[in-house]
């Protein structure tokens, strides 16, 4: 189970996937582990359970196919990824994360309030913006509009 960053809403439910292993960023851990994670959001019961974890430090091919590619894109915070879905019909998806939580603030380079470091932040838009001009599909993670557009359910990629 790939968490993009440990904030309580996007890895709130890791414990009922017993027999995962999570893999989270190096520096996403570290942050989570410091002595005042609790003021960056992170809550040692959403993330510190009994399954393997496994850090990366970089980009990672998950399963070596070029399928499922991690893709670091800090800024939200310390650690946070994305994943570079590539279907075979449907072509490539970027699931950006918190790195781009909507479309709006790509469009108009705008950093969020919650955001760890804002520099680091808009790099990320910039490794964003590389990865969509070669042709990939940006998936936001908080986009209302956006998850209005997009088609659902088992079967509706491939």
């Amino acid at each position: 189970m790939v968490c993009s960053h440990l904030h309580t809403d996007h890895c709130g439910c890791n414990e009922f996937f017993r027999k995962s292993t999570i893999v989270v960023h190096a520096r996403e851990l570290e942050a989570a582990k410091a002595s005042d994670a609790a003021k960056s959001g992170y809550f040692v019961a959403d993330w510190d359970h009994p399954m393997p974890m496994k850090t990366i430090d970089g980009q990672l091919d998950l399963f070596g196919d070029g399928k499922v590619v991690l893709v670091p894109l800090h800024g939200h915070t310390p650690g946070t990824i994305g994943a570079l879905i590539r279907l075979d019909r449907d072509g490539k998806f970027l699931l950006a994360s918190d790195a781009l939580s909507i479309r709006t603030n790509l469009d108009r380079n705008i950093v969020p309030k919650n955001t760890h470091n804002p520099e680091q932040f808009l790099k990320s838009f910039e490794e964003i913006r590389r990865i969509e001009k070669d042709g990939a599909t940006i998936i936001c993670s908080h986009d209302e509009s956006q998850w209005e557009t997009l088609r659902k359910g088992m079967d509706a990629y491939d």
